[in-house]
This record gives structure tokens, C-alpha cells and sequence, in this order.
């Protein structure tokens, strides 16, 4: 049976995300000048500029208390895009290929 202090602390729990301070998230630009650098492909350069976008939004979002379902559904998809791209870019065929960056555009429209 549930008494009055147990649902006091019931509501008081934590959330179920771990909190991360803003150094440990913090990507600095010269990361993304890096990229620049390299030879992957300008939509890899440019998913992983986005990916550096949505991570420095979201921080701006759980500080400014928005739901926390909202802002972690848009880390994920926001994130999703460079990772599905690289996974792609590993492909054993074609149809493989394509099937990966078909849902790296889903993930994009979904960030959208």
C-alpha cells in the first residue's frame, strides 16, 4: 500500500535521463573544421555540422525546461542522419545502400 511519504518521494524521483554538463557536450568548431579536411563526402561534412547543431539545441532545450520527450526525440533523429550515412558508406551492395540513406532522409524530415 502506498502511504503519504512513499508518493511524495514517487514524484520527487529523478528523471529517467542522466543530466550532462555543458563542457562534457560542448563540440567546439575547429571539430567541424577538421571534417573539412578529410575525405568523406560534403552531405557526411554537413550531417555532422547538423549533428553539432542539434546537440548545442538541445542543450539550449533542457535548459529552458522544454519536455524532455520532445528534446530527446530530436537529439536522436538530429544525430541519426550522419550515423545512417556512415552506415551506408559501409553497404555490402547497392540496395543496401540505398535502403540506409533513404532512412537517413526520413530522419532529416523527421528533424525537420
Amino acid at each position: 500500500m502506498w502511504n503519504s511519504v512513499s508518493r511524495a518521494s514517487a514524484r520527487k524521483s529523478k528523471p529517467p535521463f542522466r543530466t550532462v554538463k555543458n563542457e562534457q557536450l560542448k563540440i567546439k568548431s575547429s571539430a567541424v573544421d577538421s571534417m573539412a579536411n578529410s575525405k568523406e563526402s560534403v552531405v557526411q561534412k554537413k550531417a555532422f555540422a547538423f549533428a553539432v547543431r542539434t546537440v548545442n539545441l538541445y542543450k539550449g532545450l533542457v535548459e529552458n525546461k522544454v519536455p524532455v520527450k520532445m528534446a530527446e526525440q530530436l537529439l536522436k533523429s538530429g544525430t541519426s542522419i550522419g550515423a545512417n550515412l556512415e552506415e551506408a558508406t559501409g553497404g555490402y551492395s547497392r540496395k543496401e545502400f540505398a535502403a540506409k540513406v533513404v532512412i537517413s532522409y526520413k530522419e532529416a524530415r523527421e528533424t525537420r
